[in-house]
């Protein structure tokens, strides 16, 4: 069984998927039966969406680890996230201190294998509309050619698909 996190409903339905539609702050009201081999996470927001940094670090460094911590609860031996390009806890950026902040915590826990994606700048449609972003993304695109590989903007669906 493959178990959905979610805040709200994901749009379809499989027999081997189960949506749990979940309050991000209190993982204790969920019901996994069995155990769980492997957790993905792809918890997080955005300065922006988030409206103060209390709330960014509430969303990527705090859900996260709680997740990661039921995760392993239940029996996860491997744990995969996606963080940032340029994590780093001692970093003077606010949004990469927490993204690092986060792995060192994760890797603290002791799961068998943690996997870190640091993806770079990712492209794609979005609800909402981000000018820097949007901007970057075609600066990226026009100089891919001397972009080296680990620092190209990369398309959202190949890091969530």
């Amino acid at each position: 069984m493959i178990y959905v996190l979610s805040r709200s409903e994901i749009g379809f339905e499989h027999k081997k998927i189960k949506n749990l539609i979940t309050d991000f702050e209190n993982y204790q009201s969920l019901k996994i039966e069995g155990v769980i081999d492997d957790a993905f996470c792809t918890l997080g927001t955005t300065m922006k969406q988030a409206g103060s940094k209390e709330q960014f670090k509430k969303a990527d460094y705090h859900f996260v680890l709680s997740f990661a911590a039921f995760a392993k609860q239940a029996g996860a031996s491997k744990f995969l996230t996606v963080s940032s390009m340029g994590a780093d806890p001692n970093s003077l950026a606010f949004y990469s201190r927490v993204k690092g902040m986060t792995e060192e915590m994760l890797k603290s826990l002791g799961f068998n294998q943690l996997v870190i994606v640091r993806p770079s700048l990712l492209l794609g449609n979005r609800k909402e509309t981000r000018i820097a972003e949007t901007i970057s993304g075609y600066i990226m695109k026009a100089l891919n050619f001397i972009i080296p590989d680990h620092y190209k903007a990369i398309p959202g669906e190949k890091v969530a698909g």
